[in-house]
C-alpha cells in the first residue's frame, strides 16, 4: 500500500514573489468585499486557515463571524480574480526550492499518493497550484480551509476523503503531512500522522525543531534525501 503525502501549499510548495504587492492587493480585495480590511496588515497568515485569518483580521473591525461566513464566496471570487490578474502581468508565486522536481518524482513513484492539507479555501488552492504548474501532480482531493476553520480538524477530513476516493481505509501511520509551520506538526500529531517540516516559510530550523517533527529539513531541494525520509 502506498504512503499518502499531504502537502501544505504556502511556504512549503510555493511562496509569493516579493515586490508584487500581494498583501496590498489582498487588503484592497477585503475592503471591496467587507468594507474594511481590519487588522490584515498585522495578521500572520502562516499555518492558519483562511477563515481563521479573516476572523482575526475582521472581527476587531466589527465584522461578525456570521457575516464573514456569508461573504466567503464573494471573498473567494475576489481573491481568484486578483490572482489571475496579477499572474497575467508577471509570476505572482514561485515554487520553493526543489518542490517541482520532488513532486514530479513522487508522481511517477507508485509508493506515493499525493494530496494537500492546506488552510486555503479549495478553489484558491487549485488556482495557486495551477499558477506554478504543480496542480497536475495532485491527484487526490485532500482537506482545505473551506472544510473547517480549525486546522487540527483537517487530517481526519483528508483521511476520510481519500479513503472514499481510493477505496482503501488507511491508518494514520500511512499518512505524512509536509509543512512549514508548527501548526502542521500539531495537526499531524493530533491525528497520529507523521510530519516532515521544512524551513522554507517564516519559521527557522531551530523554531521548527522545538516542536519535534518526525523529519526536519531546510528545504526540499535534495530529492533523494527527501524521498528516503518520506519512506523512513
Amino acid at each position: 500500500m502506498s504512503r499518502v503525502l499531504l502537502f501544505d501549499i504556502d511556504g512549503t510548495l510555493m511562496n509569493a514573489v516579493h515586490g508584487r504587492g500581494y498583501r496590498r492587493e489582498i487588503r484592497a480585495a477585503l475592503e471591496s468585499v467587507f468594507g474594511t480590511a481590519g487588522l490584515i496588515d498585522q495578521t500572520r497568515f502562516d499555518g492558519k486557515t483562511d477563515l481563521a485569518i479573516l476572523r482575526e483580521a475582521l472581527e476587531p473591525a466589527g465584522i461578525p463571524a456570521s457575516e464573514i461566513h456569508r461573504r466567503m464566496p464573494d471573498w473567494e471570487a475576489g481573491f481568484i480574480e486578483l490572482t489571475h490578474r496579477l499572474s497575467a502581468e508577471a509570476p505572482l508565486f514561485a515554487c520553493c526550492p526543489g518542490a517541482e522536481q520532488l513532486l514530479q518524482r513522487l508522481d511517477e513513484d507508485t509508493r506515493f499518493d499525493l494530496s494537500v492539507l492546506t488552510g486555503n479555501l479549495e478553489r484558491m488552492a487549485g488556482v495557486k497550484l495551477a499558477a506554478v504548474g504543480l496542480d497536475r501532480h495532485i491527484r487526490l482531493r485532500g482537506a482545505y480551509g473551506s472544510d473547517h476553520e480549525n486546522r487540527n480538524e483537517l487530517p481526519a477530513i483528508a483521511a476520510a476523503r481519500i479513503a472514499e476516493q481510493t477505496g482503501q481505509d488507511r491508518p494514520p501511520a500511512d499518512f505524512m503531512i509536509i509543512g512549514d509551520t508548527p501548526r502542521d506538526i500539531e495537526a499531524a500529531r493530533g491525528f497520529g500522522m507523521r510530519c516532515m517540516a521544512v524551513a522554507t516559510g517564516h519559521y527557522s530550523l531551530d523554531a521548527l525543531a522545538a516542536h519535534e517533527p518526525d523529519v526536519l529539513l531546510a528545504d526540499l531541494s535534495d530529492t533523494d534525501l527527501v524521498m528516503d525520509s518520506l519512506l523512513g
